[in-house]
């Protein structure tokens, strides 16, 4: 007994070694690697293994959780903004990384892995919203005219979640609209297609479709996929 006394004190006064510590290694990579999950993403720069294996693999063959890899790290803080939270552990080569869980009032649950403490700084503060028309507004854009807010009335007669129309007389359109209702989709579909013939439609997470006429033929949105986060 005065042994498992001991060495339960020493414990509480230097911390338990994880017996993950032993089997994750976190490298350099320079590049960005995401692994999807149910309901966020796992992205870092790094490369990240857990015995011997990409993180990704191991995940996807069950012998670890992303709750497990979390879970082995110590809390470091919680943010301001809605519940991210920060965490540090060493790897098997004693370096440390750090993880953030992203909980943000805009929506963002992703989570960041870097050697840098500041990852936190990742997670989206940004509501979707005001995201989309900060970055939408570059296709339609031109100094000489003005532009106009559309009324959803104007496209379909069915209520939405949100939406959001503006128009450039010269250059275009583009839409933000958030629903689950397809004959919804089908509405702006023939109204895009009747008023400019050609546009893009994407569809982003949590039932939000955006839609963009400017003249040009497949535009790439990809860079849309950030106001997803």
């Amino acid at each position: 007994m005065k042994k498992v006394g001991l060495l339960l004190c020493l414990a509480l006064l230097t911390g338990c070694t994880s017996k993950l510590d032993s089997k994750i290694e976190v490298t350099e990579n320079n590049k960005d690697t995401i692994i999807e999950l149910q309901d966020k993403s796992f992205i870092t720069k790094y490369n990240v293994l857990y015995n011997g294996k990409d993180l990704k693999e191991a995940l996807e063959n069950k012998e670890i959780t992303i709750e497990d890899f979390i879970n082995n790290m110590q809390e470091v803080s919680t943010a301001n903004d809605g519940g991210s939270k920060l965490y540090k552990a060493t790897d098997k080569n004693k370096n440390l990384y750090y993880v953030v869980t992203c909980n943000t009032k805009a929506g963002d649950k992703d989570i960041y892995l870097s050697k840098d403490e500041n990852v936190i700084d990742n997670c989206n503060n940004t509501p979707k919203e005001e995201c989309l028309n900060d970055m939408l507004g570059a296709y339609i854009a031109d100094v000489e005219n003005d532009v106009t807010d559309l009324d959803n009335s104007k496209i379909t007669d069915k209520e939405v979640d949100f939406y959001f129309n503006r128009v450039n007389s010269k250059v275009g359109m583009y839409s933000i609209i958030k629903t689950d209702n397809e004959d919804v989709i089908k509405d702006y579909e023939k109204y895009y297609k009747t008023k400019y013939k050609v546009f893009t439609k994407k569809e982003l997470s949590d039932n939000y479709y955006v839609f963009v006429a400017n003249g040009d033929k497949n535009l790439d949105l990809s860079d849309l996929d950030t106001c997803s986060k």
